[in-house]
């Protein structure tokens, strides 16, 4: 048979130190802590190497080529010669030359040109490329203001010419009110 338990024993006094373990396993890594304070900033770093050459630009979208002239005289033109416009009103490049009633080309390309010409009778006005006549256009009437526009697109290579010429029907006009102009302007160089 089994006694009634006896009173609690005294305190155990302290062991001595143990050797120390062996190193455990690496744990797992923690969380993400919160993002530091930035920086203060470097010193500038030495000059980098020079690049590599770019590309060639498209040169093409700086020419200019366009002029607007104007008729100072109410004498009709003589037929089958170039007309002369001496009024500037825009000459960009200055390749309209009044003295010779002529567009010269400096820059190949596709170029827009037209007239508005006033008249006072019958008007026949042709569109002339290197003395080849391109269009003509010709309005009749008596003794009443009109105004007669013609237009057309050319391909020109350099130093070709463009004006414009009348033929027998020549009553154009070219005073204040009443005026008579030559325009023409690059569209697309070559």
């Amino acid at each position: 048979m089994k006694g009634i338990p006896g009173p609690p024993g005294s305190a155990a006094m302290a062991g001595l130190k143990g050797k120390k373990g062996e190193q455990g396993f690496e744990g797992m890594t923690g969380k993400v802590g919160p993002e530091g304070d930035r920086g203060v900033q470097g010193e500038k770093g030495a000059v980098g190497e020079k690049g590599q050459r770019g590309d060639v630009g498209d040169h093409t979208s700086t020419l200019k080529a366009a002029f607007s002239m104007a008729r100072s005289t109410n004498m009709s033109p003589r037929k089958n010669i170039p007309i002369k416009f001496d009024k500037v009103i825009s000459n960009e490049q200055r390749r309209y030359l009044s003295r010779m009633g002529k567009f010269q080309c400096d820059i190949p390309g596709l170029y827009y040109f037209v007239y508005h010409a006033t008249s006072k009778g019958n008007l026949c006005v042709n569109i002339v490329l290197n003395q080849a006549k391109q269009v003509g256009f010709c309005d009749q009437i008596y003794n009443s203001f009109q105004v007669s526009s013609g237009g057309v697109i050319l391909k020109l290579k350099r130093n070709d010419e463009v004006y414009l010429q009348t033929t027998d029907s020549n009553s154009m006009l070219g005073v204040e009110g009443a005026d008579s102009v030559f325009n023409g302007f690059l569209i697309f160089p070559d």
